[in-house]
């Protein structure tokens, strides 16, 4: 029997942390795997279940500027003895990208484990204009060379670790649509658009604050609508107060953290479309899957990341053109037609099935 750890020391709790989770509970209910967690974030712990060992770790992930700040020795030293102590045969490093949960990726590879990249984005940060881009890219080209394998969500991601790494011991592991009850869609014309953001509050990666050139916009054009928040994260207090400032208190409502079926009743009672306006996605995020549970219509960034998803045009923005955005909110509003819908709703639950989800861990552990 194997026994595995996964390993995590974000503080942040999104669409990866979920599918760690998902991942190691269902490693657990197959016999020939142990299955233990190091986590940091307490929401993953409340996920796990009762078969997995957990531990709490008291190193967090140092941002900003994470290829510098997580190579702190000290720390890297005492993850070390933790996961030393543990002794599995196998480390699984939950790493949003390459930067994040290093000091135990670099921890791992001091103690000769078999090491595995658990990433569901793997692109440069030139591409995306980030802070440092040159310097992190090239550093973290030294980093992507660390892992023995790699597991990520799709094909367009296994591309960029092949780019950045020789190693060509890659894994994909979907993102499985656990059930969708409800196979019909019908759609109202709303007299007030009630705009949805479900996510991690944080303003780079997610671009939140989009949504006060929406709203500016939409109020110029006479249009009766309210946004409703349902999440938390570092800049929730930021854009409450930003919101006050532009004087738009009364068009947001915010929900705070919701899971599972509350989640679902404020999607069903209170949300017409889901927005989704992020500068960075590995794939079709999580949140797609809250729109499709509940039959609502959703607006999603245009990325190279989901072409091979084939979304229905209706549903996809460029977020430098907000007037394309609110034309795009407009028009789906009056949208009667729910055949384009229906089809993208059944080949991704085709594709991205739990069966296949089921299939793609055994296989990927069968070789790792």
């Amino acid at each position: 029997m194997k026994k595995i750890l996964f390993y995590s020391d974000t503080e942040d709790f999104g669409g990866h942390e979920i599918m760690s989770v998902k991942i190691a509970n269902y490693l657990s209910t197959l016999k020939n795997y142990e299955v233990e967690f190091l986590y940091r974030n307490k929401n993953i712990l409340h996920q796990l279940n009762s078969r997995i060992k957990t531990y709490f770790n008291d190193c967090k992930d140092s941002t900003p500027f994470p290829f510098v700040k997580n190579l702190n020795f000290f720390n890297i030293l005492k993850i070390k003895k933790n996961i030393s102590i543990i002794n599995p045969d196998i480390v699984i490093v939950c790493q949003g990208n390459i930067e994040l949960s290093l000091k135990g990726l670099i921890a791992s590879k001091i103690l000769g484990k078999l090491t595995v990249s658990y990433i569901p984005y793997a692109d440069n940060f030139r591409r995306n204009k980030s802070y440092l881009a040159f310097l992190r890219d090239f550093i973290n080209k030294y980093y992507y060379s660390l892992p023995d394998y790699f597991i990520t969500p799709n094909e367009f991601q296994k591309k960029n670790i092949l780019f950045q790494s020789k190693n060509n011991n890659i894994s994909i592991i979907i993102n499985p649509i656990e059930d969708i009850k409800d196979n019909n869609a019908f759609f109202n014309k709303n007299k007030k658009i009630s705009l949805g953001i479900i996510v991690r509050v944080l303003f780079n990666p997610k671009n939140h604050l989009i949504s006060l050139v929406i709203s500016k916009k939409l109020l110029s054009e006479n249009i009766d609508f309210e946004f409703h928040v349902i999440g938390i994260g570092k800049d929730l207090k930021k854009f409450r107060s930003i919101i006050i400032k532009n004087k738009l208190k009364d068009r947001f409502v915010f929900h705070g953290w919701l899971e599972g079926k509350d989640k679902d009743k404020i999607i069903s009672k209170n949300i017409d479309i889901v927005l989704i306006p992020s500068r960075v996605e590995t794939g079709i995020p999580l949140v797609v899957y809250d729109a499709l549970k509940n039959n609502k219509r959703f607006l999603i960034t245009d990325f190279k990341e989901i072409k091979e998803y084939q979304l229905p045009d209706n549903f996809l923005i460029d977020i430098n053109d907000t007037e394309s955005i609110v034309k795009k909110i407009i028009n789906l509003n009056n949208l009667e037609s729910v055949n384009d819908y229906i089809d993208f709703k059944n080949n991704l639950y085709t594709k991205n099935s739990v069966k296949n989800f089921k299939f793609q861990v055994e296989e990927a552990f069968r070789t790792i």
